[in-house]
């Protein structure tokens, strides 16, 4: 069904995002400081079920390895074992705290699911969710190369919300796109 259609897009998807971010940083020159430092904040989602979160704590580990082959700073949000986390106030956290302006390049990885009524997409975290209007937002005052990869379902309204010059803006729906029949 569509479901497992789309898990395996987001699986591929996630997969070779990875995989050309490690050989991208790898091939980079290794910055001299922390300013010139690829940042990767991989954000995990509420899982749902069991089998979701195993599959996206793989997936965050993925980009752990890739970070550390790449030399980049990696940041997991949502793969704490507390139940207490606000991880939507954890991320505003890290996004405030990032630099706005930087030559080092900052990927933010949304893995989890989302939710679409119509008007407004969201990403589902545990604890209160964040919409595309408000990662736009957070996002504005960033001058420095940006990719934003979103693969959770209903991703779709986030590309355009999110776009801007400098970003490179993914989402899962159009892997499904681009796979279709």
């Amino acid at each position: 069904g569509t479901a497992a259609v789309e898990r395996t897009d987001v699986r591929i998807l996630a997969g070779c995002v990875a995989f050309l971010f490690a050989i991208g940083l790898s091939s980079a020159q290794p910055a001299t400081n922390s300013d010139q430092r690829t940042t990767v904040i991989v954000v995990v989602g509420a899982a749902g079920e069991e089998e979701f979160g195993k599959n996206f704590a793989q997936w965050a580990e993925n980009w752990r390895k890739a970070s550390q082959e790449g030399g980049a700073e990696f940041i997991p949000i949502g793969l704490d074992k507390v139940d207490t986390t606000n991880d939507l106030a954890r991320l505003k956290q890290v996004l405030e705290d990032e630099p706005k302006e930087s030559p080092a390049e900052l990927w933010l990885v949304l893995i989890g699911h989302g939710t679409f009524d119509g008007k407004e997409a969201k990403f589902n975290l545990r604890g209160p969710d964040f919409s595309a209007t408000e990662l736009a937002a957070w996002l504005k005052d960033f001058r420095r190369p940006l990719a934003v990869i979103d693969t959770s379902s209903s991703s779709g309204p986030f590309l355009a919300k999110l776009s801007a010059p400098g970003r490179v803006v993914i989402d899962s729906m159009t892997a499904l796109a681009h796979n279709a029949p």
